[in-house]
Parts: structure tokens; sequence; C-alpha cells
């Protein structure tokens, strides 16, 4: 079986859920090998940025917690299609052929 990674690189400007009160990715350098013999950043984001799963207890009070989801459901056939050449908010649909 081959597994591709389809997650983000976190990085300014990566996708982030579109609100006001969202907060958007940033990166500050803490710390670095020559100061303090450690690279070290601090990472501030929304929890709704880049890559990410909501887990049932999002919006249900007595749902699962992310954790409790057993790694093995989220693998599984997938088709990958690329949508960059897209303008933003282009509806997208699909469409069944009969053969």
């Amino acid at each position: 079986m081959n597994i591709f990674d389809l997650t983000h690189e976190m990085e300014k400007g990566m996708p982030c859920f579109h609100a006001d009160w969202h907060t958007a990715f940033s990166s500050e350098t803490l710390g670095t090998i020559e100061s303090v013999g450690r690279n070290t950043k601090k990472l501030t984001l929304g929890s709704h940025t880049g890559t990410h799963m909501d887990a049932p207890r999002h919006f249900i009070p007595d749902g699962i917690t992310i954790t409790e989801i057993p790694l093995s459901t989220l693998f599984g056939d997938v088709t990958l299609i690329d949508l960059r050449r897209l303008a933003d908010y282009t509806k997208v649909t699909m469409q069944k052929t009969i053969p």
C-alpha cells in the first residue's frame, strides 16, 4: 500500500477558516542553535488552519474526541483532483457518467 501525505506545509498565508475571529497562522523564532542550543519557534494558529480534521465533539457535546478516532479509519482509496487553476469560490460539482 502506498501512503500519500496530503497535509499542507505550515507557512504564512496557509489556508484557514475565513472569519474575522479566527486566528491566522504565524511563526516566531524564539531560539536558534547558536543562541540557545536548539531551534525553537512559537506557533500561533486557530484550530481550523491548514490540514485538519474535526472530531465529532467539535459539534456534538458527547461526541468522541480526535484521540478516540481509530487511525485505521483514516486510510482508504482516494482520487486527487488538482483544482489550483480555478478562481477562488468557483463552484465545483460532480458529474456521473454512464459507461
